[in-house]
């Protein structure tokens, strides 16, 4: 291990277990052990403070804990800025696809779904497809539903969720990684139809499955975000082979489809860009448990 990011670093403290790994850090360095790794703390928080005084003493006693020191330099500082070139922040704006036939068929198999749903419910009313609050809505007309025990309800907007969340998907990522989470869903569902309910939607993503397959491969329509992510990675690691980086991402999913993408992308590895998953608390092979 070379590096060690501590996310929220101002909970260095006390019992907490990033301090008990600074612990180990700090009793290592003074056992005259050399290859420790790099620590980074990130925050943006001086703790639970109420006034200056506090904050400054929180901060202190952080720095403490992570082995902070004063590396700049103090005296010839003018001259340091002159040649270290200072972090600069640049906003790379993407246009929108011209064309999104896959988005469209998504939606157009969405609204057969709001159809179907009228003919138990003339009443329910859906915000804006594609986006958080339609999201919102179906989870809570999924919730209601179970609660009055229609089934009708639930299941439909259980799987209108996960058309949503594909077309969340293909607005960030790759088609073919939203193809692939609607197609993961319903290999679980293929079986397990015990009603009209089911039947219908099954049946409504299989003769649809095949043209949204063909649409999700074709490069006319590939999203332009994807493609500055890596212009913006080569040129990072073109300018030297000791670069490191971290793209945040929204959804655990997300990160699996990223890792996927610049593990099987010519371009990518060819500039010998190597990438790995990091989340949060959870659990799975890549996450921590909250006692971790």
């Amino acid at each position: 291990i070379t590096l060690l990011i501590i996310d929220e670093c101002h909970h260095t403290h006390k019992e907490g277990v990033y301090n008990q790994i600074m612990r180990r850090y700090i009793s290592r360095k003074h056992n005259g052990e050399c290859k420790l790794p790099q620590i980074l703390g990130l925050t943006a928080s001086p703790g639970g403070a109420n006034t200056v005084p506090q904050a400054v003493d929180h901060v202190l006693e952080i720095c403490a804990n992570l082995d902070s020191a004063i590396v700049s330099a103090e005296v010839h500082a003018p001259e340091l800025a002159a040649k270290v070139p200072r972090p600069r922040t640049t906003f790379d704006i993407v246009e929108k696809r011209p064309e999104d036939p896959f988005a469209d068929h998504l939606t157009s198999m969405m609204l057969k779904i709001h159809e179907y749903l009228y003919t138990a419910d003339p009443s329910l009313q859906f915000r804006e497809i594609g986006t958080q609050d339609y999201e919102a809505d179906v989870v809570l007309l999924e919730e209601s539903g179970v609660k009055q025990g229609k089934r009708l309800l639930a299941q439909c907007a259980l799987h209108l969720r996960q058309y949503n969340n594909a077309l969340l998907i293909n607005d960030t990522l790759r088609m073919e990684d939203a193809y692939k989470s609607l197609g993961d869903f319903y290999a679980t569902k293929a079986n397990t139809a015990i009603d009209k309910t089911d039947r219908f939607l099954i049946e409504l993503f299989r003769k649809n499955q095949e043209r949204l397959s063909s649409l999700s491969i074709d490069v006319r329509y590939a999203n332009p975000k994807m493609a500055q992510l890596q212009t913006t990675l080569l040129n990072q690691f073109g300018e030297s082979t000791s670069s490191r980086g971290i793209i945040f991402s929204k959804t655990r999913l997300s990160t699996n489809c990223l890792l996927d993408w610049v593990s099987n992308n010519p371009a990518m590895q060819k500039a010998n860009i190597q990438a790995a998953i990091l989340t949060g608390a959870g659990s799975g092979n890549n996450s921590m448990s909250q006692n971790q």
